[in-house]
């Protein structure tokens, strides 16, 4: 049997073998953090005497604990139990036993998500708003109240009043507890209560165990730290293993100051730093060194590598969104065909999920497989496909697949009762859509679903009213009737929306080019590139990418308002940590590692500018590559303009801006020009720019 000390560096050896109250472990990114906690937990275990059911290991995800868990087992006897797993799983664990003296029952039902969402929308039924954000605001600020962050921080962030932020979150927790129910953020929260408040169960806690091991520290919130703290074994360790560049996660209420704070409440901390990776290339860890060393308030340390320098990283500068994918699509099949790669050695990733979708469409054109990671592909969204449902169902009132898709998640619309509905459609030798209309005649059915069935029929006739209206018109309105149904379940949330966003901006982008609401259709259809073939591109969201590794990287819209994320640019710390996202994404590559930003991009429903990220310009121009577009048209499509305005087109020259009608991706302007006459054109489309200025330069914009 493997000894665990085999293979470890003088780091390693000293985090694995330290012997005291406290251990912090800075680990690098790929400097074998997950090697470290396992070989630690055999160690103790084996050469140390300590009980394996007296260690205890945490971490965030059960994937990453199922993982601990193999490599655990590997090392010692198969049929020695060492529990090991997920906050929640811990915490749920105390609660099950212990939430009696909270006044609770310990049968109490955990909600989903979406679930805890319709409850919050119970308590406040005048809070849901047009688009969801309402909700979604005093959502996220209840959850962070039981994260750890304070009242006043989270009012003025939701733009709140501080007392009706309490008095909602008061009797949002009274609801759930008449409901006998807990919400995935109470685990932690009314855990640590009764640690905190009960000093006996604290103490049969603390003495349970002789060694408690934390993974990815930098991922705690608040209330998860004290958690550690209340529970650090009486006479034996506790240990935190983490990397504070990687702390990405403050959109969860995660404390990016949580390694200074447990330094702070165990003052005879031992802090071991692994440097040493075993992933990356030169070029690629000096680059991602840059970077992060404009990070200020961190722990110091750097990326070391003995690996080969590799290849230096590249940063394309694309003319827009499609330039940019058609770009990356290239060098794909490029790398691919040369036999240097694998498709499943690379990974394309995006700040923002709706950017998938031109990276979609530019990987089917190729040819090229992939598989879109922690969520679905964007064609195959759920909140996608409704719209597209309500579309189908628009050009074809007997589309029955269609209209199942929105049948799908009706309240009390089991399988007996679908098949009543088509067993009554084919008896009327009827569209089920039609069936829908008639559902009030079904007395099985109680009231409340045939409502829900009208509702759904009437969204339907509506968007199908507009099937011989503009292309832009039917689409909105599928994109209302789509929102309306989430709406109704809680689950309209932000990312969602965005993708509304992407769908109305394919549709603009479609009409332009004298597209029909068919061939729109036709165009939604992604072919078997988005199988879920081993061999195929990896697709991602730069935060689903944490913890993984790929040979090559592809790094998309890095440009300012997409990294960093426009919501972050009024506050440092926020900045700091789109900077550490940025960071994260870097280090994933081994070999290769490729960014580009667009500097016109129409996203989210509206054109903008692309300037190139500060991070490009703070990592270097010594340590990257530089490419330039080829395409014949660099010059940005306007974001907003002004009556009076000097413009130059591309194929009529300048002109002067008449007339401005309409806002956002609608704005349709009137120019007269100085050669080519007068031209009504729609802003987000049209190759403008403001007359006297150049395209922008690479570095600058």
């Amino acid at each position: 049997m493997q000894s665990p000390l085999d293979d470890l560096n003088p780091e390693q050896r000293r985090a694995v073998t330290f012997d005291g109250p406290a251990l912090m472990v800075a680990a690098g990114p790929g400097s074998g953090k997950t090697r470290v906690v396992t070989r630690r937990i055999a160690y103790r275990i084996q050469q140390r005497g300590v009980r394996s059911d007296r260690t205890l290991a945490v971490t965030f995800t059960n994937r990453a604990a199922r993982e601990m868990s193999a490599r655990v087992h590997h090392l010692i006897d198969h049929h020695t139990h060492v529990p090991i797993g997920t906050f929640h799983w811990m915490c749920a664990g105390i609660l099950r036993r212990r939430i009696g003296v909270l006044g609770y029952r310990s049968d109490f039902r955990l909600l989903q998500p979406w679930e805890a969402r319709k409850m919050l929308h119970t308590v406040v039924p005048a809070a849901q708003g047009k688009d969801g954000s309402l909700l979604t605001g005093l959502a996220d600020a209840v959850s962070g109240l039981k994260s750890g962050i304070r009242l006043e921080a989270l009012a003025e962030r939701n733009s709140i009043p501080v007392e009706r932020l309490r008095r909602i979150a008061d009797d949002y927790q009274r609801a759930l507890r008449a409901a006998n129910a807990l919400d995935l953020d109470d685990l932690p929260y009314l855990a640590a209560k009764i640690l905190r408040e009960q000093a006996h169960i604290r103490e049969l806690c603390r003495t349970a165990v002789d060694e408690l091991l934390v993974d990815e520290y930098q991922d705690t919130n608040g209330v998860q730290q004290e958690l550690v703290e209340l529970l650090a074994p009486v006479h034996g360790t506790v240990v935190v293993v983490g990397d504070e560049d990687q702390a990405i996660y403050g959109w969860r209420h995660a404390d990016a100051g949580g390694f200074q704070r447990f330094r702070t409440a165990f003052p005879s901390t031992e802090v071991v730093t692994l440097e040493r990776s075993y992933r990356h290339h030169k070029y690629v860890a000096r680059a991602a060194n840059a970077l992060i060393a404009g990070d200020e308030n961190r722990l110091k340390k750097s990326i070391r590598t003995d690996l080969p320098a590799g290849d230096l990283p590249v940063c394309f500068a694309a003319a827009d969104e499609r330039d940019e994918a058609e770009w990356i699509a290239g060098e794909i099949a490029r790398l691919t065909s040369l036999g240097k790669l694998q498709w499943s050695d690379i990974a394309v990733l995006y700040r923002i999920n709706a950017q998938s979708r031109a990276l979609e469409d530019a990987l089917v054109r190729h040819s090229i497989p992939y598989r879109v990671l922690s969520g679905r592909s964007f064609y195959a969204r759920e909140h996608v496909q409704r719209v597209y449902a309500y579309l189908r169902l628009a050009l074809d009132s007997h589309d029955d697949t269609a209209a199942e898709v929105l049948l799908q998640s009706v309240s009390s619309l089991g399988p007996g009762r679908m098949g009543e509905l088509r067993q009554r459609a084919q008896a009327q030798n009827t569209a089920l859509v039609d069936s829908l209309a008639c559902a009030h005649e079904i007395p099985r059915f109680p009231q409340s679903l045939r409502s829900a069935l009208k509702v759904t029929h009437d969204r339907i006739s509506t968007v199908r009213a507009l099937r011989k209206s503009s292309l832009g018109q039917v689409v909105d309105a599928a994109v209302r009737a789509a929102g309306c149904d989430l709406d109704a379940e809680g689950k309209l949330t932000e990312s969602v929306v965005e993708d509304f966003a992407e769908v109305r901006a394919v549709a603009r982008m479609h009409h332009a080019r004298r597209g029909t609401l068919r061939s729109l259709l036709d165009g939604a259809t992604v072919d078997d590139s988005s199988s879920d073939s081993s061999n195929s591109v990896r697709m991602m969201s730069l935060h689903s990418a944490k913890g993984l590794e790929y040979r090559a990287i592809f790094m998309t819209g890095v440009e300012e308002g997409l990294l960093p994320h426009a919501r972050s640019l009024q506050r440092t710390a926020e900045v700091e940590e789109e900077r550490r996202l940025c960071y994260v994404g870097m280090t994933r590559a081994k070999d290769i590692l490729c960014l580009s930003y667009a500097q016109s991009r129409l996203f989210g429903g509206r054109g903008t500018t692309g300037q190139p990220s500060r991070f490009i310009q703070e990592i270097g121009l010594h340590n990257m590559a530089f490419k330039v577009t080829t395409a014949k048209r660099i010059t940005p499509r306007l974001a907003t303009t002004r009556t009076g305005d000097r413009v130059r087109h591309t194929r009529w020259g300048t002109g002067t801006v008449e007339v401005v009608e309409g806002t956002g991706r609608d704005t349709l302007t009137t120019i007269l020009f100085d050669t080519g006459g007068r031209r009504r054109l729609q802003l987000c489309h049209a190759p403008l720019s403001i007359d006297g200025e150049g395209p922008p330069d690479v570095f600058t914009g």
